[in-house]
């Protein structure tokens, strides 16, 4: 495993890159000739500082401690290091980059056009790929590089022994968070989950009853039926709304919400479940209620007055005057 490494640094040197040459302190790099996207963002710049322990390679500025910024972090105590800038056109050797790359991450399907390498003591590339990008790494298994994203660091990437970690660098940014494709974030203080699908298509889920988050990413109440829970769905990566609101759908929203209407003296209770879907031009919504009445009446017996009431207040909220509604289940309890 060791020759395709060795070619690869070879090779440098071999096609006349673009552009090198050593970093010694905070250099503002213009790489507009090898743009690399970064977690949904494509960036031309790169800005490189030492702090002693590590080198940071940022993209939208300088990085500070309290800073919130897109960089790759790398061991370095040299406080130098060698930058090399290729997008020469040698298609065997991107043919090679790229078969290499793809046979290590599976979520990676563009080809390689260009990298941006760092080294010194040890090697850390990143592979422009359009509108995806991977970060390369050789160096001890206990030295590793991280991958922070508005400050917050998405991943470790350790080195392996006498061998290269690749990882995939292109992922989600949701809610302000970096996510790895295929992979779940969980926001604990708010049971909140992030998902970016291995096709980077983003999505975010907040479930629990309103204050029933104990803010380590599970409910006061562990008895809880999960089908009683309120579950926002937001495929587009929006922020979800807060809860104990009025949902109002928007474009790509499915919203799950608990309702209790206020109780009154008559008993028992009915509970249903009402679907609304809404289709109106060009955009597809679906609201599912799990609700609580408390009424002396059967459901059957007011079911049209109900859905027209629940149709009626809908719409005084903005949604469509043609939607539909229907009741998919009730239970007496």
């Amino acid at each position: 495993m060791l020759l395709p490494l060795l070619f690869l640094f070879a090779v440098p040197g071999l096609t006349d890159a673009s552009f090198s040459f050593q970093i010694d302190n905070n250099t503002q790099v213009n790489t507009s000739d090898c743009p690399i996207t970064y977690y949904g963002q494509e960036y031309t710049t790169v800005y490189t500082n030492f702090t002693g322990e590590h080198l940071f390679v940022c993209f939208n500025g300088y990085y500070t401690p309290e800073g919130n910024k897109d960089c790759i972090r790398v061991p370095n105590t040299d406080n130098k290091a060698n930058f090399v800038l290729n997008n020469d056109d040698v298609p065997f050797y991107w043919r090679y980059a790229t078969d290499m790359i793809q046979a290590r991450v599976s979520t990676v399907t563009n080809n390689v056009t260009c990298y941006l390498h760092f080294y010194y003591t040890s090697d850390m590339i990143l592979w422009g790929m359009g509108s995806q990008s991977v970060v390369y790494w050789h160096r001890a298994p206990q030295k590793f590089v991280s991958v922070l994203v508005n400050g917050d660091v998405v991943e470790n990437v350790f080195g392996v022994q006498n061998n290269y970690s690749i990882s995939d660098t292109s992922g989600c940014r949701i809610l302000g968070l970096g996510v790895k494709p295929g992979t779940t974030r969980q926001i604990p203080d708010t049971c909140t989950f992030l998902t970016c699908s291995s096709t980077r298509i983003p999505s975010t889920k907040t479930c629990g009853p309103p204050g029933q988050c104990n803010g380590n990413g599970t409910f006061s109440n562990s008895s809880l039926d999960p089908s009683t829970l309120e579950c926002v769905d937001v495929s587009d990566g929006q922020t979800p709304p807060p809860a104990n609101t009025t949902v109002t759908p928007t474009q790509n929203v499915i919203v799950t919400k608990q309702t209790t209407p206020e109780p009154s003296t008559q008993s028992p209770t009915d509970e249903s479940t009402v679907s609304t879907q809404l289709i109106p031009a060009g955009k597809n919504f679906v609201v599912a209620l799990s609700i609580e009445i408390s009424t002396i009446l059967s459901l059957e017996d007011i079911k049209d007055e109900f859905l027209s009431q629940l149709k009626a207040e809908f719409v005084r909220r903005g949604l469509p005057p043609d939607l539909g509604l229907r009741i998919l289940k009730s239970q007496r309890v």
